[in-house]
């Protein structure tokens, strides 16, 4: 809704300055008044001065200014991808929360795992089309040539398959068991030790030995894996970007 306002807003603004250059050519032909200067003055960006007031620079001058808008809604899609991606992305980061902290019952945990899966896809699509959304504002701002390849966006490829790679972390449904991490503690000279006290020496309960090493092992499910897509909440600064910045433009047009 908020985007349709958006854009309804920007088509009255350039249809707006449209009829300003418009109303500045047609008053360049009768006479160089005050109100033609001040027309000008208005059109600068768009309509260079001493521009000679013929029907091809008029449609020229109109192309500029349809160019400049299209650029603007370009911008507008550009940021209601990321904050739909976001909202996609904190909602399946909820899901991860209830399903280590909250659900212990199997079905439960199935069905939060299910809803995670089909939520993950859908903000894989979104990062995709910001993707190339954003391609086409590079190339609109002669950033990019028209053709240019995916593989000439070194910066923006490598952006893409990071995202990519944080917001493709999740746990996929039906997965079970656990995983162990050891965590050194110390070193033990068993030859040494042996000799001196004439017995074997081990490290003693709760440590396991592994070829003089003592370690503390540790076992957790593979659901708490599930908790790297924490990472995903770097989406949230771009959404505080573009919600100021809507409210300049917001703040503009009133």
């Amino acid at each position: 809704m908020l985007a349709r306002r958006r854009s309804s807003r920007l088509d009255e603004a350039r249809q707006a300055v449209e009829q300003q250059v418009e109303d500045a050519f047609q008053q360049s032909l009768r006479a160089d008044s005050s109100d033609t200067a001040l027309l000008r003055r208005k059109s600068f960006g768009y309509l260079p001065p001493n521009l000679p007031p013929t029907d091809d620079n008029l449609r020229v001058a109109k192309q500029v200014i349809q160019d400049v808008y299209s650029l603007q809604e370009r911008y507008d899609r550009q940021h209601a991808i990321e904050n739909v991606a976001c909202a996609v992305a904190m909602t399946g980061v909820s899901l991860v929360i209830l399903d280590n902290e909250y659900f212990e019952d199997l079905d439960s945990k199935l069905v939060l795992r299910v809803a995670n899966s089909a939520l993950t896809s859908i903000l894989l699509g979104l990062i995709c089309w910001r993707f190339v959304v954003e391609r086409n504002i590079l190339i609109r701002r002669n950033v990019l040539p028209p053709n240019a390849a995916v593989i000439g966006m070194p910066k923006q490829l490598l952006q893409l398959v990071i995202e990519l790679s944080i917001c493709a972390i999740f746990v996929p449904p039906g997965t079970s068991g656990s995983f162990t991490v050891r965590e050194w503690k110390f070193y033990i000279d068993t030859e040494t030790n042996s000799a001196s006290n004439g017995q074997k020496t081990s490290c003693g309960a709760p440590f396991i030995v592994d070829k003089g090493n003592c370690y503390l092992e540790y076992s957790y499910p593979f659901e708490v894996l599930g908790l790297l897509s924490l990472l995903r909440l770097y989406m949230i600064p771009r959404v505080i970007r573009n919600l100021s910045s809507v409210a300049r433009y917001c703040y503009m047009l009133n």
